[in-house]
């Protein structure tokens, strides 16, 4: 059977004129083209409600990312958290210096993590959270988005890693947008970017930061 990865909405059928005078070939002729047209209707409407349908569906999402280190030039100061790449987009994007744009209203799960490093002797606390704009204006503090952590000092020659994580429901209308901003009680307290390595032992590297956005409902 064939996999197919998009839906094709039967057009409107294009019926027949009615003659002046009534004869069975309109009657079939019509019948045909509605009985076409249905028949097309009903498979679109089988392989959306199969039990795998929602291949079917396309949400808004996008997942972006920053590859490069990040560092408060002032403690205890709120800084904005900057991306520079676009992973997967589909209905949102990026805009340096103003965060992530949404294109369709509603609710969002936003998801995020940073990759943070204390490369002081000390354990040094810091903060992170979203703020919301719309259009060319300030994005303000969204109420209750702060996840705060501890990274651990240096040791062993090594600074202290933490990778924190949370995600939030958002309320997003069409032309909103979201920002993360950070603040740290330590210079030394960054987001970093860990490249690949081979020893001790292979692996890809970390970004510092990864957010995704996810489309869950129209707005209520």
């Amino acid at each position: 059977m064939a996999d197919f990865k998009q839906l094709y909405a039967p057009e409107s059928p294009s019926l027949p004129l009615a003659p002046n005078e009534l004869n069975r070939g309109y009657f079939d002729q019509k019948s045909n083209v509605l009985r076409l047209y249905f028949n097309r209707l009903r498979a679109a409407l089988q392989a959306l409600l199969s039990p795998r349908g929602g291949k079917y569906l396309s949400f808004p999402y996008g997942a972006f990312s920053s590859t490069v280190t990040q560092a408060v030039s002032i403690i205890d100061t709120p800084t904005r958290v900057s991306l520079d790449t676009s992973d997967y987009l589909n209905g949102t994007y990026f805009v340096v210096g103003d965060g992530i744009h949404v294109e369709q209203s509603g609710i969002y799960n936003v998801q995020f993590s940073v990759q943070l490093t204390n490369g002081h002797n000390q354990d040094q606390d810091m903060a992170i959270w979203l703020r919301k704009g719309s259009g060319s204006g300030t994005a303000v503090d969204i109420p209750y988005t702060t996840s705060v952590a501890t990274v651990s000092a240096t040791h062993g020659g090594q600074p202290g890693y933490y990778v924190l994580a949370a995600n939030f429901y958002v309320s997003l209308i069409d032309g909103d947008f979201i920002e993360f901003w950070w603040a740290a009680n330590h210079l030394l307290v960054q987001l970093e970017t860990l490249p690949p390595i081979t020893t001790p032992f292979v692996n890809p590297g970390a970004p510092s930061v990864v957010v995704t956005t996810s489309f869950v409902s129209s707005l209520p």
